[in-house]
Formats: structure tokens, C-alpha cells, sequence
């Protein structure tokens, strides 16, 4: 199914628009304010057996948290792009909700979802966290599930 959600947004892609947005980001280091910002990289993989491949993301922070409505979650948007037998790739833009693990803690765990689709799987649900410089995420839909790791990229 993996495949399909590759194949499918590489059709829908901007795959070059993905790389001028790559070559503009900042490398940011990570800061408890905004830790997931920036740009990533690493691999996914599949452990339903559909495959895995490099795997790069920038983050941008869509809201960030509110001491005037007490909410302590911060909101980004995450554009993954994902390369499958290292000539296909494609990209996909998702939200996601942050919010530190606990109180003066340096993880942050995230989360959400993304409705891809029925061709190219339906509903992706994804959790994880970020720490320092590790960034670790699992995928999970009614036909596939896998994990993300990632470094921040420089």
C-alpha cells in the first residue's frame, strides 16, 4: 500500500517545489520553544513488507502555544518527502500537534493524521517524538504500518 501512497504523491507532487522549499529551509538547531522546526532526514520502512527508502521533512510552525488560552500544544505543518526503489518519490503535506512529554523534558511527542486518499490508502494515523536530534515516528493505516527515524539535517 506504501507504494501506492509514494506513486500517488509523486503524481500530486510539486516534487520540485519540495526541492526549492529543501534549499531555502533552515537547518534550525532544536530549542525547547520550537523543537521540531526545520529540516530533517533519514528512512521509512514498511514493517507490512511494502518496501522503505529515504525519507527527508520540513517542518514549519502553523500556531505556536498560548498562555492566554492556557494551551500548551504547538502545531505544525510537516511536509515528508519519501523515495521508494530509489527512483520513485513523491511528497505529502500533513499537520501535526506537539507538546513537550512532561514538564522540563526535552521530548516532545507529536501527532495526527492525514486522510490520503482511497487509492492511495485511506487514513494514515502517525505518533512519535522528537529529541534533540532524533526524530522517530510510527505510521499506521488500515493496509500498512512502518516507522519514520530521522536527524535533523544540516
Amino acid at each position: 500500500m506504501i507504494l501506492v501512497v509514494v506513486g500517488m504523491g509523486f503524481l500530486w507532487g510539486g516534487c520540485s517545489s519540495f526541492e526549492r522549499r529543501w534549499k531555502e529551509a533552515p537547518a534550525n538547531a532544536p530549542s525547547g520553544l520550537q523543537p521540531l522546526l526545520g529540516k530533517w532526514e533519514g528512512t521509512w520502512s514498511s514493517e507490512k513488507g511494502h518496501g522503505g527508502g529515504s525519507l527527508r521533512a520540513i517542518m514549519v510552525t502553523t500556531q505556536a502555544p498560548s498562555s492566554a488560552t492556557g494551551s500548551v500544544a504547538e502545531k505544525y505543518s510537516a511536509t515528508f518527502k519519501a523515495t521508494f526503489w530509489k527512483v520513485l518519490s513523491g511528497d505529502y503535506t500533513v499537520e501535526m500537534e506537539a507538546q513537550p512529554v512532561q514538564r522540563g523534558s526535552h521530548r516532545v511527542a507529536f501527532g495526527g493524521s492525514k486522510n490520503l486518499g482511497m487509492l492511495a490508502g485511506g487514513v494514515y494515523r502517525y505518533e512519535g517524538y522528537v529529541s534533540g536530534e532524533e526524530f522517530f515516528a510510527r505510521y499506521e493505516s488500515a493496509g500498512d504500518a512502518g516507522v519514520f527515524r530521522m536527524r535533523r539535517a544540516r
